[in-house]
């Protein structure tokens, strides 16, 4: 292919010489690549591009729209965990719309009002912010009022808006909500963008660009075959359980939560509705992870997080979901190795 074409999906340059390579076409006609074809049709993860981006080439790429408005996606089931790793402080004296993603993910009694005031009370502990032009907006990609609420926000800051964020916050959906198609790959998998691409949009230019990678998602640590499985679909159905006694909880072979309660003691998950939740007296836990041991993925190679004297708070596994504890004398969470658990103050 002598002419340089982006492949409108995941914004690879397409190329047809080889196959095993991003951006790969087997007719130099094909304005989608391989690789977003078979996401899109079946769902097959045809190459692996986790070692192909890097979050230094990405940073790179982005000092090219100083003067831009950047639309710092995150979501909230990993917000917490976002803000602890201070990236907002790399888009400082920048325009920032700060747009907490996949809020229909919470239970549908969820009161946003208070939502949208506990995550500015986690904003305002973040010590030293300043940007030039700064709002936050929370939404999903398949709320009919997104695109209204997001003209709102961006009229007359910039005519240049680019979305960034982590890995797997829903960049693509947004754009494709605000164009009113699909033309944007997008999957559960991670890296589905691989470059930046340009796109019109009234009087504004889009980019969208490749997820940075965030190491302490619980995604990144492990097997990425397990991904599909747990993508979130439908609302967070809280499982709700009274302890009077210690207790363990094992979430699949993924987390494992120690609960020594206090009086009136309770535990509410906030997960994947698909992931089976099995309880146990702690003092047979470790009984119960020995029978266990090859359904466990972090096979003795966990971190392990303790927290005391919770009268109300949220445990948050970053990329996974949350636990609201009450009454918690001690709390210790096992997770695999990496995986960021932030103790932060209720969002609901």
């Amino acid at each position: 292919m002598n002419e340089t074409k982006i492949c409108k999906g995941c914004g690879a340059v397409l190329q047809n010489e080889f196959p095993g390579k991003a951006g790969y076409v087997m007719k130099a006609e094909q304005e989608l690549c391989q690789r977003c074809f078979r996401i899109r049709h079946y769902n097959d993860l045809t190459i692996n591009m986790l070692d192909e981006i890097t979050n230094e080439a990405i940073e790179k790429e982005l000092q090219n729209y100083a003067d831009a408005l950047f639309v710092v996606v995150t979501d909230i089931l990993s917000f917490s965990g976002f803000l602890k790793e201070g990236t907002l402080k790399s888009f400082q004296d920048r325009k920032v719309l700060l747009l907490i993603n996949k809020i229909d993910l919470l239970p549908k009694n969820a009161n946003l009002d208070k939502v949208a005031r506990n995550i500015s009370k986690e904003l305002s502990v973040i010590k030293d912010l300043k940007f030039r032009y700064f709002d936050i907006l929370l939404t999903h990609a398949k709320d009919d009022h997104f695109r209204e609420l997001f003209e709102e926000c961006v009229h007359g800051v910039a005519d240049r808006i680019v979305f960034v964020g982590n890995f797997n916050t829903g960049k693509s959906s947004l754009i494709n909500k605000l164009l009113g198609d699909q033309r944007l790959t997008v999957s559960s998998y991670p890296c589905t963008t691989l470059g930046f691409q340009e796109i019109p949009y009234g009087d504004y230019k889009l980019y969208d660009g490749p997820g940075s990678l965030s190491a302490h998602n619980l995604l990144m640590n492990i097997p990425q075959e397990l991904h599909h499985s747990l993508t979130f679909t439908t609302a967070l159905k809280p499982a709700v359980y009274q302890i009077y006694s210690p207790q363990s909880y094992f979430v699949e072979g993924l987390v494992r939560l120690d609960i020594v309660p206090q009086e009136n003691c309770s535990v509410i998950f906030y997960l994947n509705n698909r992931l089976d939740i099995h309880r146990t007296k702690t003092e047979n836990a470790e009984r119960y992870t020995e029978n266990n041991r090859k359904d466990f993925l972090f096979k003795g190679v966990h971190d392990v997080r303790t927290f005391g004297n919770i009268r109300r708070s949220d445990v948050e596994i970053n990329g996974f979901g949350f636990i609201t504890l009450k009454n918690v004398k001690k709390a210790t969470v096992f997770v695999p190795e990496n995986t960021a658990v932030t103790l932060r103050g209720t969002i609901l």
